[in-house]
């Protein structure tokens, strides 16, 4: 069994509520106690989930050397990465299912700002479907977006949230607003605010 098979195992096996034991060289999934692990043989615990927990969730080391693995993994199954990393290197995924037609990123927050600033021009102050952030437990429209000194102020319909620009955060995108040759970058953008 290939290192991406085992993960998907993994995933799958703990969605169902049910924990499994499995190996191959580098990596193991095993049961300790009422969760699922799975371990690399070189890092030790890199996932960690409960498979009796409502809603269903894990925790995934983000400095692994499987973490694009688990992640995509994670994705695919609509378990996408909420919330802060927490101080000992693991991120929160949860069960969220990505409406029709979005594309889910997960980026640091300058993206979202560089998303943002594309898409200003051609909303004129109405709110606009076209960004969705993850808040309080749902999608939300995001209102306005800011920037001042590598600090993102993101306002939303019930809240406003505080993001330092490397901040990871997950965020949705209109698919027909994904075309690559529309795409505003990082490096026109803060021009065209230079020349401001």
């Amino acid at each position: 069994m290939d290192d991406l098979t085992l993960i998907e195992a993994f995933i799958a096996s703990f969605i169902q509520g049910e924990v499994v034991l499995l190996s191959n060289p580098n990596l193991r999934c095993e049961p300790i106690f009422s969760t699922a692990q799975l371990l690399a043989k070189k890092e030790g615990i890199i996932a960690i989930a409960k498979p009796n927990q409502e809603p269903r969730s894990a925790l995934v080391k983000q400095d692994s050397l499987y973490w694009e693995e688990i992640h995509q993994a994670m994705v695919a199954k609509s378990f996408l990465p909420i919330g802060p990393t927490r101080k000992d290197g693991f991120a929160n995924y949860q069960y969220c299912p990505v409406p029709n037609g979005y594309q889910m990123n997960y980026t640091e927050a300058l993206q979202l700002w560089v998303a943002w600033w594309g898409r200003r021009s051609r909303s004129h102050l109405r709110i606009s479907m076209d960004l969705l952030i993850f808040n309080q437990g749902s999608w939300s429209s995001l209102r306005d977006l800011n920037c001042r000194n590598s600090t993102l102020f993101l306002k939303t319909l019930g809240r406003e949230i505080i993001l330092q620009g490397s901040d990871r955060v997950v965020w949705l995108k209109k698919a027909e607003e994904c075309n690559p040759l529309s795409k505003p970058t990082a490096k026109n953008v803060l021009g065209t605010v230079l020349r401001r």
